[in-house]
């Protein structure tokens, strides 16, 4: 097992403590601004939901997307570091940053995935179970 001091650790361990921190001052939903579609925020801080749609390499997606470029070529690379997987929801007009060990989920980046987990702020859920699409099924990997 790596060191927890091993220089290549501590920038994902930098961030992901920042991003803890971050996400323990955010505040109510509602003061947060509005919602970028037409839809209804249909969820509130610790209510659990059951989200559907496709695990992507959030970080990798969202230059992408600035920069005009195609979301479709990340391989993860950014994942393998420690940044963040976003669940890209096939119901509502959102990507969901999952917290979680982002490592843990690199191979199953680009699946159709349902995940349950406890909302922690507008767009923040954090897992309870993944599950990925098997054939007719889902199939549990965390």
């Amino acid at each position: 097992m790596p060191s927890l001091t091993a220089p290549w650790l501590r920038l994902p361990l930098l961030f992901i403590l920042c991003a803890a921190f971050a996400l323990g001052s955010q505040g109510d939903v509602s003061d947060e601004p509005a919602a970028p579609s037409d839809q209804p925020i249909d969820y509130a801080p610790e209510d659990t939901l059951v989200v559907t749609g496709t695990l992507l390499d959030a970080t990798c997606h969202a230059e992408a997307e600035e920069q005009g470029g195609d979301p479709a070529t990340c391989e993860g690379d950014y994942v393998v570091h420690g940044y963040p997987v976003g669940l890209r929801d096939d119901d509502r007009d959102t990507v969901w940053m999952l917290v979680t060990v982002p490592q843990a989920l690199v191979d199953y980046l680009t699946s159709h995935a349902r995940v349950t987990g406890i909302v922690r702020s507008r767009g923040v859920l954090v897992p309870q179970q993944i599950e990925v699409r098997d054939g007719d099924g889902w199939a549990a990997i965390l």
